[in-house]
């Protein structure tokens, strides 16, 4: 990605290309955008999920 976004513009993103999808003949660009946007939501989601420490680590600061 040439520029990055927060997680929910790329969700919205990948939710209209889903809306796009043909029910045949799906193209080999639009399947390989799909991964794209799948994977990139994947690494930010576990990203976030690691940068925020469980709650019996918070209980005690």
């Amino acid at each position: 990605m040439s520029q990055p976004r927060d997680l929910a513009a790329l969700e919205r993103e990948l939710e209209q290309l889903k809306a796009q999808l043909p029910r045949h003949s799906l193209s080999p660009a639009m399947l390989a955008r799909l991964e794209e946007l799948e994977e990139e939501i994947a690494a930010r989601q576990r990203a976030a999920e690691q940068a925020v420490p469980p709650p019996s680590e918070r209980a005690s600061s």
